[in-house]
């Protein structure tokens, strides 16, 4: 018996190879199973593939590891938009699973979206940096390229007092922000599932945020992404734990970008 499912495989090969004829591109990741998956997923820091799941963070031996980093990103860039067409909607889906263990927690999970020059894993980026920045990129707009939806699980000093999910472009600080209900030690951090969509008809980019025990969380931001990105860009998770930590793990992943629109404006 197989020990992995292929039909996500086939699923994620078939568009690659019709990308470039029309731009379109949509895949499906039930599980991280499967011999072609360091094909589709590149792995940096302490990334690393667990029993069919995406482990961002570290773990030896069953115990959480303090200041670790990880990412993993789809392996193909993505066409975000074209300036002789337009800018592409998408949406994407996907689970993940916080624990710590009775612990207390940190630091955080993204999805994020990156230009070439952010696509890799910056230095000293632990802790409340999520991955994302370094101390001295964090706060300067004007230099990245990068913007995510974050599920921060510990209050930095330029976070609001609580556990939330932000929207962040080119800096670690949120642009928007709403209450992830996860505040204590005792808190059940089970399974989350994410949709985070982009309308270039209204230029809005929307976060719909549901967990097992029914809560739901939504938030949205209108921003013309061409003025945050590039026209390629890299589409993926990090993870990072500081002096608290806990796990963050990806359970699976679904993604598809639509025609442009025909707004040049």
């Amino acid at each position: 018996m197989p020990l992995y499912n292929t039909k996500p495989v086939f699923l994620i090969l078939l568009p690659l190879l019709m990308l470039h004829r029309n731009w379109d591109l949509s895949f499906e990741l039930s599980n991280f199973y499967g011999p072609y998956i360091n094909d589709i997923i590149n792995y940096e820091g302490d990334a690393v593939e667990s029993n069919g799941t995406i482990q961002l963070t570290k773990v030896n031996n069953g115990i959480n590891m303090p200041y670790s980093v990880g990412r993993a990103s789809y392996a193909i860039p993505i066409r975000l938009f074209d300036p002789a067409i337009g800018l592409a909607s998408f949406t994407t889906t996907f689970s993940f699973l916080v624990t710590s263990n009775g612990q207390s927690k940190g630091d955080g999970i993204a999805f994020f979206m990156a230009g070439p020059n952010h696509s890799k894993i910056p230095e000293s980026s632990s802790g409340g940096y999520l991955g994302l920045f370094s101390p001295e990129t964090a706060f300067k707009p004007i230099i990245n390229q990068i913007v995510a939806v974050e599920f921060d699980t510990f209050a930095n000093e330029w976070d609001p007092p609580y556990a939330h999910v932000g929207i962040n472009a080119n800096s670690i600080r949120s642009e928007t922000t709403e209450r992830w209900g996860i505040d204590s030690v005792e808190s059940n951090l089970s399974t989350v599932v994410a949709t985070v969509s982009y309308d270039n008809r209204n230029d809005t980019l929307s976060v719909i945020v549901n967990t097992v025990n029914g809560t739901t969380i939504s938030l949205s931001w209108v921003a013309d992404l061409r003025g945050y990105l590039p026209d390629w860009i890299i589409v993926g998770f990090s993870g990072a734990t500081g002096g608290l930590v806990e796990t963050h793990k990806i359970l699976s992943w679904t993604f598809s970008s639509y025609k442009y629109s025909y707004r040049f404006n």
